[in-house]
């Protein structure tokens, strides 16, 4: 399996190998830790879905950059906006990260983000990755 072209590493890395990956979205797993193992994990289980969000945008974003035949693509996170939460999860959940390209805007690319556990939505938002472009 090819490691994700992120610079995460555990117990920091909350995206595992992805499901799915086409042109534009893609679909990432990642089991939350049991009761006991992580203080802030289950203190702040919501900024763990935002980070989720980040990190699968970010590997989306690295893989359709190969995938497009180019070479590996790095990018940065810009910014988070329009997160909205309907629930948290729980030690022991599986969380599924769904990402998508909105749009591109030149160096920017706008994608949205959604966390689902169990058939329900518990996060979602609006990420900005950063393309890293070298200058001509």
């Amino acid at each position: 399996m090819q490691p994700l072209p992120i610079p995460h590493a555990e117990p920091f890395l909350f995206v595992g190998a992805p499901e799915t990956v086409q042109e534009g979205s893609g679909l990432f797993r990642w089991d939350f830790p049991r009761l006991g193992e992580t203080f802030a994990l289950r203190m702040f289980p919501q900024l763990v879905c935002v980070e989720a969000m980040a990190q699968a945008a970010a590997a989306l974003h690295g893989l359709t950059a190969r995938a497009d035949g180019g070479a590996p693509e790095a990018g940065t996170l810009a910014s988070v906006d329009r997160v909205r939460f309907s629930g948290a999860p729980h030690p022991g959940d599986s969380l599924v990260i769904k990402v998508a390209v909105k749009r591109r805007y030149g160096e920017l690319v706008l994608l949205a983000g959604e966390v689902w556990v169990r058939h329900r939505m518990v996060a979602q938002g609006d990420i900005v990755v950063r393309r890293e472009v070298d200058a001509p």
